[in-house]
């Protein structure tokens, strides 16, 4: 369909590669439009070329003189609109924006493993059950008139190629795989009876080093029982 109204002339140029009439107006006072001009292209200039559209215009074959949506290849009038380019698009936004982040991260020296693999499996198992109390209020959604939905239905949701999971979902199943892989994981390094000998070989290396400084001091009788007392005092204000 002709995109000029009934008070614009049609341009009279014609494109190369498909060799159709061109569908736009003609400039004011010319017989052709911006394209087609003979004295040279009048259009504004294009967008840096890593900021431009990179889909081509199917009447000329010309690349899009666009700007590309935030995120996205290509512009709203290329498909830089739909929903799984503007999806796919957050992501890339995300990812850099994460990338940035962690360009100036500093990291620290992890002192204790196997304490740090614990912390990690607590913060696991936090994220775990937030997603599930966001599952439980999808699975208990109600309906327009207000009646809970027993079928699970919020879970769910139409889209062009057909019915979806929500994201709230997947992330909770691969949340649970994840925290089930770590519990194997610490199982298998038996982290629990090692972190008890840890303590337990701390509280032993404390015992000897008071001791040795009792006997350099040349402490005896309620002496000691003095010292041992004032040490067990101080460990316990430390903790």
């Amino acid at each position: 369909m002709p995109r000029v109204r009934a008070d614009e002339t049609p341009c009279a140029g014609t494109w190369p590669r498909t060799g159709q009439a061109c569908r736009n107006p003609a400039r004011t006072g010319r017989a052709t439009c911006a394209a087609h001009d003979p004295d040279g292209d009048q259009r504004p200039a294009p967008p840096p070329d890593e900021a431009r559209c990179q889909a081509a215009n199917k009447e000329s074959g010309e690349r899009c003189r666009k700007r590309h949506d935030p995120g996205a290849t290509v512009c709203g009038s290329h498909g830089g609109a739909a929903s799984q380019v503007r999806a796919a698009a957050e992501v890339r936004i995300l990812h850099a924006e994460l990338h940035t982040l962690a360009a100036n991260l500093v990291g620290h020296p992890v002192e204790n493993p196997l304490e740090e693999l614990g912390r990690v499996a607590g913060r696991l198992r936090a994220w775990t059950e937030l997603l599930e109390d966001r599952v439980q209020n999808l699975l208990t959604a109600r309906d327009n008139s207000g009646q809970a939905d027993g079928n699970g239905e919020g879970i769910r949701y139409e889209a062009r190629s057909g019915e979806q999971i929500r994201g709230e979902v997947q992330l909770y199943e691969r949340s649970i795989v994840q925290f089930g892989n770590l519990l194997t994981a610490i199982a298998r390094l038996d982290i629990d009876r090692r972190l008890t000998q840890i303590e337990q070989d701390k509280v032993d290396l404390i015992a000897r080093a008071v001791d040795a400084a009792i006997r350099e001091a040349g402490l005896s009788g309620e002496q000691v029982t003095a010292a041992k007392r004032s040490v067990a005092r101080h460990l316990r204000s430390a903790g």
